[in-house]
């Protein structure tokens, strides 16, 4: 009986770890045209970009694919199971409702205690490393200097600076900024100019 319990067990086991890698792959494709369109969007370092890959994709991974990978494996290992006979067959040499209950909680409920343990430990911890890098990331943009005569765009394309001349202080002359708010829906524009000598600081705020 214990060898029939064990066969059910390894089939759904097989199907979770099949389905679990199959969705981290596409996942982690996703993740990473996800980043990478990002980091060209808000120019962020070559530096971090590896890092938010990876930090993404613990987020995704450890929150997403147990419980949807246990239940695909479970449905998918017993459809096939019912599908070619064999669990009809292995009813008949004794295999009851209770023992195939008994072998999907042995593999629920470690992906359950695996699962808990990604949702409440590694989970935050890649957030607000992500957090980190991201603001990180935006400050080394910021410290790239201004070149004078030409447009350059911070905050996601949402602030455009130009500067007709900069010195080697990094004073800059006859600025012009502008700012747009909002989404694409209902976004507006303000536009600030200034004739005056100014000086770029970087902050949290992107300018």
């Amino acid at each position: 009986m214990r060898i029939l319990q064990r066969y059910v067990w390894r089939e759904m086991a097989l199907n979770f770890l099949g389905v679990t890698l199959t969705l981290a792959a596409i996942l982690f494709v996703y993740q990473v045209g996800t980043v990478l369109a990002r980091a060209a969007e808000l120019q962020y370092p070559q530096a971090v970009v590896l890092g938010l890959i990876g930090l993404g994709a613990a987020q995704t991974f450890s929150t997403l694919l147990p419980p949807l990978g246990l239940l695909l494996g479970i449905v998918l290992a017993l459809g096939r199971l019912y599908h070619d006979s064999e669990m009809v067959a292995a009813q008949a040499c004794g295999l009851n409702t209770r023992r195939s209950y008994a072998a999907m909680l042995g593999l629920a409920l470690p992906v359950a205690a695996l699962s808990a343990w990604f949702s409440l430990q590694l989970a935050p911890q890649a957030a607000a490393g992500e957090a980190r890098l991201r603001q990180q990331a935006l400050q080394e943009g910021l410290k790239v200097p201004l070149e004078a005569g030409q447009f350059r765009s911070l905050n996601g394309g949402r602030t455009v600076v130009y500067a007709r001349t900069v010195d080697q202080s990094g004073d800059l002359r006859d600025v012009f900024i502008k700012r747009s708010r909002g989404d694409s829906s209902s976004r507006y524009f303000s536009l600030i100019t200034f004739n005056v000598t100014g000086h770029r600081r970087s902050t949290s705020n992107a300018l």
